[in-house]
């Protein structure tokens, strides 16, 4: 018996792994993707930084789970690549990423019509999540 648990550890550790290591998470400000169980890495990206978004689905994952990989490109002296893998209806997800990105922009730029850097009471909304209404914690 100690064999088979032995044996059966490791496995059971890495679909531990699978499933909880990553988690995202949309603000009205931004993106973060937590990785990791024991070592936590987390990346945040804001959305007036995204440049553009792509869309990967195979055939099958799309046809039987509407499933897919979102590719976040963002803007900056070193332009980075986030992937979100395995997202639940990425479409509908990518829509709405776009139109928070869309208000984060319009807002930056009402709020600061010189252009300068951000300054000023732009903070206040840091980290308020966007309504759970309109979206859900997007499954991997």
């Amino acid at each position: 018996m100690p064999l088979i648990a032995l044996i059966s550890m490791p496995k059971l550790l890495k679909v531990m792994h699978l499933k909880h290591a990553k988690a995202y998470l949309l603000t009205n400000r931004r993106v973060l993707i937590k990785d990791g169980i024991f070592s936590v890495s987390l990346t945040s990206a804001p959305l007036d930084k995204i440049t553009h978004l792509t869309v990967k689905q195979d055939f099958l994952p799309k046809i039987l789970y509407n499933t897919g990989d979102i590719v976040i490109h963002t803007a900056g002296p070193t332009p980075v690549e986030l992937h979100l893998y395995k997202v639940d209806k990425p479409m509908d997800v990518k829509n709405l990423m776009e139109e928070l990105i869309i208000k984060e922009k319009s807002l930056w730029q009402n709020n600061n019509p010189t252009g300068d850097e951000k300054v000023g009471g732009s903070e206040i909304l840091e980290g308020e999540v966007v309504e759970e209404s309109s979206w859900s914690k997007i499954k991997i």
